[in-house]
């Protein structure tokens, strides 16, 4: 399983790559949407764990981005502290497979769900 981490937060993307690691995952860490953008031209992913409000590029822009790129088809997992419908349903439009609200999911239960997801 080859992940895509796409967080600013350095704490959350330690936790983060340390909990798919330990479920097999390989993760490569992207700190801004411009590097994540990169990224998804350069490598294929299995999953992409993606944050809304980051700088240089937002996550709406990496969806965006994300639909022309060699991981158009990619799961992509938005995690975010956006709280609206209307965030969320902009992130489905945009290709979104599930979103996540950082302060109601846990990194064990992230991890089990976006698992389970690709298992299907």
């Amino acid at each position: 399983m080859n992940i895509l981490i796409v967080e600013d937060d350095k704490l959350l993307q330690q936790a983060l790559d340390a909990k798919f690691s330990d479920a097999g995952a390989r993760c490569t860490i992207s700190s801004n949407g411009r590097e994540a953008i990169e990224a998804l031209e350069k490598e294929k992913f299995d999953a992409i764990i993606l944050d809304i409000i980051m700088p240089e590029v937002d996550g709406f822009q990496v969806l965006e981005e994300k639909q022309t790129s060699l991981n158009a088809d990619t799961p992509t997992f938005v995690v975010s502290n956006l709280d609206a419908e209307a965030d969320y349903q902009k992130a489905i439009d945009l290709g979104a497979t599930k979103c996540f609200l950082k302060a109601r999911v846990t990194l064990k239960g992230l991890v089990e769900e976006i698992v389970e997801e690709l298992d299907k």
